[in-house]
């Protein structure tokens, strides 16, 4: 049966399936036999937006433009993002940009710095997905030539290549610094 609604009486009970359920079966319905007639209420939640393609943890250089993507089930649906467990807003100096693209939604961050390291979060009323973000660059220049790499958190696998240096054999020593323990 491809009935939207299916009426049953079994004994002295009448039965009233609605198949296919959606917020416009959101209503009163009565049932009356004869000069009797009992009446329900039927209250239809929407069924909860999930993520259904999650966030990456992304590293990139500082000052690079950052966009953390993830995509929902339900077109124009609600997200709140977070960074470290705070929720960010578009008050913020204009420092974080949110995108919505049909079931897509963006974080986007201009210019990258340390301080943008961290854990960001996109929250729906049915899911939430999380990923890392990590900056490096260049944070210190001292006179003996050391350079610095700060990292916002311990990475297992790490990968270090250094494009376009002359300097390789000046290197005598890299640091690496746990952001997240310096809090």
């Amino acid at each position: 049966m491809n009935s939207k609604y299916i009426f049953e009486s079994v004994g002295n009970k009448r039965y009233l399936t609605i198949n296919h359920c959606s917020l416009s079966d959101d209503a009163t319905y009565t049932c009356v036999v004869g000069d009797e007639k009992c009446t329900t209420e039927l209250f239809v939640k929407e069924p909860p937006v999930t993520i259904t393609s999650h966030l990456e943890d992304q590293m990139v250089m500082k000052g690079e433009r950052v966009e953390l993507e993830c995509e929902v089930s339900e077109e124009g649906a609600t997200v709140k993002w977070e960074k470290d467990g705070v929720e960010l807003t578009r008050d913020e100096s204009f420092k974080y940009r949110f995108k919505k693209d049909g079931r897509k939604h963006v974080l986007i961050i201009n210019e990258a710095t340390k301080e943008d390291c961290g854990h960001y979060t996109v929250k729906t009323n049915g899911g939430e997905s999380m990923s890392e973000l990590m900056v490096s660059g260049k944070c210190s220049h001292q006179s003996t030539e050391q350079t610095e790499i700060h990292l916002c958190s311990t990475m297992l696998n790490m990968i270090a290549s250094i494009l376009g240096s002359n300097h390789l054999q000046s290197i005598k020593h890299v640091q690496f610094i746990d952001r997240q323990s310096n809090l």
